[in-house]
């Protein structure tokens, strides 16, 4: 997965968190699912990836 990947998929589960703890609304959602689809870029983690994988990835990100 590429960094760009990455960030657009943590932008999307960024608004599904603020979304759950009351910090936007649907359509705050729904338009960031909405940009990162026009974009060309994933919104959703690769069904191959575990877990594991995402924590081996994160620990090379020198933002963690």
């Amino acid at each position: 997965m590429l960094h760009g990947e990455a960030v657009a998929i943590g932008m999307v589960v960024s608004a599904e968190v603020a979304f759950l703890m009351g910090l936007c609304d649907e359509q705050c959602v729904r338009e960031h699912y909405e940009f990162v689809k026009a974009t060309g870029l994933p919104a959703f983690v690769p069904a191959s990836m575990t877990v594991e994988d995402i924590l081996y990835k994160m620990s090379f990100d020198k933002h963690h």
